[in-house]
């Protein structure tokens, strides 16, 4: 099951905090739903804000980023859209 959410925000987006998954050594990952499964993509993130945090680079605009439960989503798991947000 997935929520889905990013708003641009300028040049870059604006993803809720709760999509991100930490990658280690200060790298993020997140996931987005393509073709009925879950993608993993290693972001560089910006400025948190009140209302989630700036992905800069390694995100698409048109990509729907996964947000419920992301922590326990694998590379390539199915996926369903349960929400899109935003």
């Amino acid at each position: 099951h997935a929520r889905i959410a990013a708003r641009p925000q300028g040049q870059a987006l604006l993803v809720p905090l709760g999509a991100l998954v930490d990658a280690g050594e200060g790298s993020a990952r997140l996931f987005v739903a393509a073709d009925g499964r879950a993608q993993s993509r290693l972001v560089r993130t910006g400025r948190l804000r009140a209302d989630g945090i700036v992905v800069l680079e390694g995100l698409g605009a048109a990509e729907e980023v996964i947000v419920g439960g992301a922590a326990w989503v694998n590379d390539g798991a199915p996926v369903r859209v349960l929400a899109r947000e935003g």
